[in-house]
């Protein structure tokens, strides 16, 4: 695993023109947006946002040329086989997603999240930023980064990476958010 925070994700600023966000808007907002849900065990809130999710080959073969050279530049080398749904994700004021990972969960086919990007769609926001930790939530205290996105940033990280999003005080935060799956990873102990 890595110990450098770094080496966990990657940003590409201006990833994305403001025609092509306009698109992912409009695709967002043509689907019925719903709470968003996590099933955090009870522990806390885990989130409060509107989603909804979408399908595009376009913007999925734009979001995977990104990640693939994230995959390669950060040299993660994952095995990576297919891109989940999007989720087009809406946060208004006092809108917030807590410290969690996208480890999500593992499918039949015995595949499991790897890489996970967030796109940012606007910002005429205040708050809102996206956070990563290393360690767990109760571990991190002052230990994090705190990402300054603008709109058309994507950043691409490592699932297992702890983050959140913090609470939107004004405006409306928009992003598309996305999930690439590979094979299970395989943990061999040397004894």
């Amino acid at each position: 695993m890595y110990t450098d925070i770094n080496q966990c994700y990657h940003v590409i600023q201006g990833a994305v023109e403001d025609k092509m966000i306009d698109k992912i808007i409009n695709q967002g907002e043509s689907v019925k947006l719903a709470e968003g849900k996590l099933d955090n065990q009870g522990i806390t809130p885990a989130r409060k946002s509107k989603v909804s999710f979408i399908k595009n080959k376009r913007i999925e073969n734009l979001m995977s040329f990104y990640v693939m050279q994230a995959n390669r530049d950060k040299e993660w080398m994952y095995y990576i086989t297919d891109i989940e749904d999007f989720q087009y994700t809406v946060y208004n004021k006092g809108d917030y997603y807590n410290w969690h990972i996208d480890k999500g969960q593992i499918y039949p086919n015995r595949r499991e999240r790897k890489i996970s990007f967030s796109l940012i769609l606007n910002d005429d926001y205040k708050g809102g930023q996206l956070e990563f930790g290393m360690t767990t939530p109760k571990d991190i205290k002052d230990d994090y980064v705190v990402l300054d996105l603008k709109k058309g940033d994507m950043v691409v990280f490592t699932s297992f990476l702890w983050h959140r999003v913090n609470p939107v005080i004004e405006g409306i935060r928009k992003s598309l958010v996305g999930w690439i799956v590979g094979p299970c990873f395989k943990w061999e102990h040397l004894y």
